[in-house]
């Protein structure tokens, strides 16, 4: 297996948080493009950008209208062999066939039909989401399981970074607007190899500490590369099953926390949840912090879930969960050029968030959730991940297998039919699509 080259120092770049006074700015500008372009949410001259879970709801007139055409980043380089993305529950399907669990029974023929077309060509990738879903299951035993299973299958073969995926498709809705070629450093391979790619970073194996240390590169001249492929082998084999039970007092020691990504998304849930409630509050006209006050005494006590609430997710989207991105995607093209957009562009703020394929998947999951008041309010990290990853996963991949609930959603919204991807529900109908 080929490792794809990932994008040096993006990562980095990219998870840097901007500095106070850009940071602003750059908000100020988005939140401009949305409120000029009509939609639900607006906030007084010289006030805070809304956040999360404060939003200063303005007017409402046009409803959603619809989709727009999906715009495909051409500086995403797809792989040529057809793509099958499994989540975990999926996974975990397989091991328990592989490992004659009685739940597994009905999986067999499953799983000989996955390894048969892994052996032609089939890629099964992981995630990022992946990885951290994994590291949550307490018995090592089971982790080793499932490991060897997603080993086997994807070859560890991993999707890029949630945040490198939608900064080429950032990248790809500015240069069509303004009518330029794209001003991307470099391609990005859609699969790379390993943990570090799922990620964002870049991994080197080394003796002590440096990627060109002297004492490495001596050591690998006298044993040959093979040593530092079987080191990065099973640094990746670690990574996925996560420490034996033995093993985990020693790992806290040099830093390991495999609870710290789940922590973000333990917050963004209690945001989504924060989220909820505001709609909550402006249909009832009930407050119970001062925060949902606000919103109802901004609005005109509009049921957003009865409305346009794919429009206010769709802001919230654009000016929540990719505004980290934009400072650096903005300075390709410099500051000219980006108040030109807005000019130009400013009342097409709905379409320039839902053409980039990964954003309109998120939109439509999150507001699939939020149109059930009952279901809002019970918002769970799990949801978040869940979503991450079919954001990444159904615009580029040929085959997805999720659940229910999930698939019914994207279906209805035709993204099987937009991405040209097929979305199964159930791990027993995949043979026939692979």
């Amino acid at each position: 297996m080929q490792p794809c080259a990932p994008v040096r120092g993006a990562g980095r770049r990219l998870h840097r948080r901007p500095h106070p006074q850009r940071r602003t700015s750059t908000r100020q500008r988005l939140i401009r493009l949305s409120t000029e372009a009509g939609t639900c949410f607006a906030y007084p001259s010289g006030s805070e950008p809304p956040t999360a879970r404060g939003w200063k709801t303005g007017r409402v007139s046009d409803p959603s209208g619809a989709a727009p055409e999906l715009l495909w980043p051409a500086r995403l380089v797809l792989p040529g062999q057809r793509t099958v993305y499994l989540d975990l529950n999926h996974w975990i399907a397989l091991s328990q066939a592989a490992t004659g669990h009685p739940e597994g029974a009905q999986y067999s023929d499953t799983l000989d039909a996955c390894k048969a077309a892994a052996q032609a060509g089939v890629l099964f990738p992981i995630s990022s989401v992946s990885y951290i879903e994994v590291s949550k299951i307490k018995d090592p035993r089971q982790r080793a399981r499932l490991a060897e299973v997603m080993e086997e299958l994807s070859g560890f073969r991993t999707v890029a970074s949630h945040s490198l995926i939608v900064t080429m498709e950032l990248d790809a809705a500015i240069s069509a607007r303004l009518g330029v070629p794209s001003r991307a450093p470099q391609d990005l391979a859609y699969l790379g190899s390993g943990v570090g790619y799922a990620f964002g970073q870049v991994l080197t194996p080394t003796f002590s500490g440096l990627p060109d240390d002297k004492h490495t590169r001596q050591v690998a001249a006298v044993y040959g590369p093979d040593l530092l492929q079987d080191l990065m082998l099973g640094f990746e084999r670690f990574a996925l099953r996560g420490p034996a039970d033995d093993e985990v007092v020693d790992m806290r020691r040099t830093g390991w926390d495999p609870e710290a990504a789940w922590e973000i998304a333990i917050e963004r849930a209690a945001e989504e949840r924060g989220q909820a409630a505001l709609f909550d509050a402006v249909r009832s006209g009930v407050a119970h912090t001062a925060e949902e006050q606000l919103a109802v005494d901004s609005t005109d006590r509009k049921d957003w879930r009865k409305g346009r609430l794919r429009d206010a997710i769709a802001v919230r989207e654009l000016t929540k969960c990719i505004w980290d991105l934009c400072g650096d995607v903005l300075s390709w093209y410099g500051r000219p050029a980006i108040e030109q957009l807005w000019r130009e562009e400013r009342h097409q703020g709905r379409a320039f968030i839902r053409q980039m394929p990964s954003s309109e998947v998120a939109i439509e999951l999150k507001t699939a959730l939020h149109k059930d008041a009952a279901r809002a309010v019970r918002w769970l990290p799990n949801d978040v991940t869940d979503i991450d990853q079919l954001a990444m996963a159904v615009p580029y991949c040929n085959v997805v297998v999720t659940d229910k609930a999930a698939a019914d959603a994207l279906v209805k919204a035709r993204l099987d039919q937009r991405c040209s991807t097929t979305l199964l529900r159930s791990l027993k109908d995949l043979p026939g699509y692979l």
